[in-house]
């Protein structure tokens, strides 16, 4: 409207032109289905020795406590040593979280740590 008044002579200036516009909202990361992590589970466990138990660790912590590809990969051995529950984990801002962990996820903890 106030082009129209501008463009009709009607104003002088454009009030609209300081007025700045709303923030796009970000998307939303893509999901995978659950025949995707089903595969990607599969794929990891595949793998044989030390690097796949690693590899199926690092999958079933992603899958099982929602943990950041940053926090997965900044994890220690100190926070897996710890409760098995749960993993506390250092995330955006320097904040610390707790994770949670199923069996499953314990379950590829533990047999990381004990082959490693």
């Amino acid at each position: 409207f106030s082009r129209f008044m501008l463009g009709e002579g009607w104003r002088q200036d454009d009030p609209s032109r300081r007025v700045e516009a709303p923030k796009q909202g970000r998307s939303l990361p893509k999901v995978l289905s659950r025949e995707e992590m089903d595969r990607l589970i599969a794929a990891a466990a595949a793998r044989d020795g030390a690097q796949g138990l690693r590899l199926a660790c690092m999958v079933e912590l992603a899958y099982a406590s929602g943990l950041r590809i940053s926090e997965l990969t900044s994890l220690t051995l100190a926070a897996l040593a710890r409760d098995p529950a749960y993993l506390i984990v250092k995330g955006k801002g320097g904040k610390e979280r707790l994770a949670p962990l199923n069996d499953t996820a314990r379950a590829a903890v533990k047999a990381y740590l004990e082959a490693r």
